[in-house]
C-alpha cells in the first residue's frame, strides 16, 4: 500500500488520488514522501470531460417524454440547445413562461407556431422533430444554415407514414420543418439509416408515446449502429429509476488520446472515465493502443501513457465511431504511420464535411490524405521535421466544426498553427483551450 506523509498544501489532492498513484508506480509498494510525491504527481496532467453529449441528450428527451421539467443545461452548446428546445416545447411551457424569447418568433398574435431555433446542431434537429411530432402543438424547427444543409428526410418519411403532420418550409428534406403534433401510430416502420443512425434513435426514444410502439425495418445499411445500441442502453437505464448519469464524454476523450500519441510523455488522468461505458467512442481505446498509447482504468478515471509500440500501418472501420476519425487521422499523419480509415460516408453531413476539411487543412501542415468513396489514406510517412517549412504557421479553418478546431489543435501541440474561430470547440467541449494549457505549461 502505498503511504504519503502529504504536505498541508496538497494533502486533500494526493489523498484523493492514492489509488491512482499506485497504478502510475506499475504496482510496486513505495512509501514516499512530500517531495517525492510531488515529482510523481508532476507526470500526471488531470483533464476534465464535459459529460457524454450523447447519453445527456437522450435522457433530457426522455424526461421531456415522461413530464418531467426540463432544466436548461449549459455543459455545452448542444445540450443547452436541445434542453431549451424541449424546455420551452408543449410539455414543459407553462402559459407564456418562454426561455430566451429572440430564438423564438410566436409573439405575434397572428403566427400559431412556436419557432425553435436549434442553431447548428443535427442532434437537436433530429431529437425535436421526432418530439414535436408526438407532442400537442404546433412548431417550426430551424436553424443555422449549415443545419439547414443537413438531411432529414428519411426521418421525416418514416414520421409521416406514422400519421405525422411535417411540412417543408423550403427544400424538401432539409429543415425548416413546420410540425403539427398529435398522435402516431407505429407497427412495422421501415426507415433509411444509412446517413444517421439518429434517426433510429430519435424514433426509439419516442415509442412509449405511439399507439402500437415502433418495430423498425432498416432500409439498406445502418450508420454507425453502435449509437443505437447506446440509446437501447439508455432507455433501459431510464425504465429502471435511473435518469440521469454522470459519464464522461469518450468523444471528448478522444483528443487526449491523440495529444498523447503525438506528445509520448507523461501520463494523462481522464477524469470520470469509465472503461465499462456503452458510448461507442470507448473503441478508441484499442486504435490508439495501435497508435502507442496504453489504457489503464482507475476508480479515478483513465489514466493513458505513451508505450513503444507503434504499428508501421494502421487499419481501421470508424463506421461506429465517425467522430474518432480526425483525431485518428491526425494522430497518425503527426506520426509518420501510414493509414486506412474506413466507414467515413457520415463524414461528409457532419457541422462541415469532414473529409474535405481533413484534407484541406492537413495539407497547409505538409501531410496529403488521399480519398475515395469508401476509405481515406495517407501512405507518404512524411514527418514532421520533413514538413515543419512547408507553411510557416498556418492559418487553419475551423468551418464551424468544432471537432476540427480540437483535432487540429493536436498539430499545434508539435508545430505552430493559428485556428480561426477557436470559440467553435464550445458546442461540445466549451473548456477545451484551458484544459489544453495544461500540456503547454507543462512542456
Amino acid at each position: 500500500m502505498l503511504r504519503c506523509q502529504d504536505s498541508e498544501n496538497n494533502a486533500q489532492f494526493y489523498r484523493l488520488r492514492l489509488k491512482d498513484l499506485w497504478f502510475i508506480m506499475h504496482n510496486a509498494q513505495f512509501i514516499i514522501d512530500s517531495s517525492e510525491t510531488q515529482n510523481i504527481a508532476s507526470l500526471l496532467v488531470g483533464f476534465d470531460l464535459p459529460l457524454s453529449k450523447s447519453v445527456r441528450a437522450r435522457e433530457l428527451v426522455l424526461d421531456a417524454l415522461s413530464g418531467f421539467d426540463v432544466k436548461i443545461e449549459e455543459d455545452n452548446d448542444d445540450l443547452f440547445v436541445l434542453s431549451r428546445a424541449l424546455y420551452n416545447s408543449q410539455f414543459t411551457i407553462h402559459n407564456s413562461q418562454l426561455s430566451d424569447k429572440s430564438d423564438w418568433s410566436d409573439e405575434s398574435d397572428n403566427s400559431q407556431f412556436s419557432i425553435l431555433n436549434l442553431r447548428d446542431s443535427g442532434t437537436a434537429l433530429r431529437f425535436m422533430t421526432a418530439f414535436c411530432a408526438v407532442s400537442e402543438g404546433e412548431y417550426v424547427l430551424t436553424g443555422s444554415k449549415r443545419l439547414c444543409e443537413r438531411p432529414i428526410k428519411p426521418l421525416v418519411d418514416a414520421l409521416c407514414r406514422m400519421g405525422a403532420k411535417i411540412e417543408y418550409v423550403d427544400k424538401e428534406g432539409f429543415a425548416p420543418l413546420r410540425i403539427k403534433g398529435g398522435n402516431l401510430k407505429g407497427g412495422k416502420v421501415s426507415l433509411d439509416a444509412s446517413l444517421s443512425s439518429q434517426f433510429v434513435s430519435a424514433l426509439m426514444l419516442i415509442a412509449d408515446k405511439v399507439e402500437g410502439g415502433v418495430d423498425i425495418e432498416y432500409e439498406g445499411d445502418v450508420a454507425s449502429e453502435a449509437y443505437i445500441r447506446l440509446t437501447e442502453k439508455v432507455i433501459e437505464r431510464y425504465r429502471r429509476g435511473e435518469r440521469r448519469s454522470e459519464e464522461k464524454d469518450w468523444s471528448s476523450a478522444t483528443v487526449w488520446y491523440a495529444a498523447m500519441a503525438v506528445l509520448r510523455t507523461g501520463r494523462f488522468l481522464l477524469e470520470g472515465l469509465s472503461l465499462d461505458s456503452c458510448q461507442p467512442d470507448r473503441a478508441i481505446v484499442d486504435v490508439f493502443e495501435k497508435l502507442g498509447v496504453r489504457t489503464i482504468g482507475t476508480e479515478m478515471g483513465v489514466i493513458i501513457e505513451a508505450n513503444c509500440d507503434i504499428v508501421d500501418k494502421l487499419v481501421v472501420d470508424c463506421k461506429n465511431m465517425p467522430d474518432a476519425v480526425m483525431y485518428i487521422a491526425v494522430a497518425a499523419c503527426v506520426l509518420g504511420v501510414d493509414f486506412e480509415i474506413r466507414g467515413i460516408e457520415t463524414l461528409r453531413v457532419k457541422e462541415s464535411d469532414r473529409i474535405e476539411v481533413l484534407i484541406t487543412e492537413m495539407e497547409k501542415c505538409g501531410f496529403e490524405i488521399i480519398h475515395n468513396s469508401q476509405f481515406i489514406i495517407h501512405n507518404l510517412k512524411t514527418t514532421m521535421c520533413d514538413v515543419q517549412y512547408v507553411v510557416q504557421k498556418p492559418l487553419i479553418k475551423t468551418y464551424n466544426d468544432h471537432r476540427v478546431a480540437m483535432a487540429m489543435a493536436v498539430v499545434g501541440l508539435v508545430r505552430e498553427i493559428d485556428i480561426e474561430n477557436p470559440e467553435v470547440v464550445s458546442k461540445s467541449y466549451p473548456g477545451f483551450w484551458e484544459e489544453i494549457r495544461k500540456i503547454k505549461n507543462r512542456k
